[in-house]
């Protein structure tokens, strides 16, 4: 969950095969990744949940066996990095 002062941006959708829309953007202050879905073409949205993953951009691809890959990288740091989830 996100706290009461705490936003999100740097948004990736996703339109599911079917239908329901996913949604991973990164914490304004931590940096980590949170997932939202809709299950009403994006009317309305969960509460988020943390990947514990930090970085960002994320990506969202979903895979022919239904899988979601997520990537994500670091900006702005002396290493770039890329991580990714299934």
């Amino acid at each position: 969950m996100l706290g009461e002062s705490e936003t999100t941006s740097e948004t990736a959708l996703l339109r599911l095969k079917d239908g329901k829309w996913l949604a991973a953007a990164r914490s304004n202050t931590s940096s980590f990744l949170y997932l939202y879905h809709s299950m009403d073409d994006g009317h309305t949205w969960s509460e988020p949940t943390s990947m514990k993953i930090p970085g960002f951009p994320a990506n969202l691809y979903e895979l022919s066996d239904g899988r979601i890959l997520i990537t994500a990288g670091q900006r702005g740091c002396l290493q770039w990095y890329h991580r990714v989830a299934l």
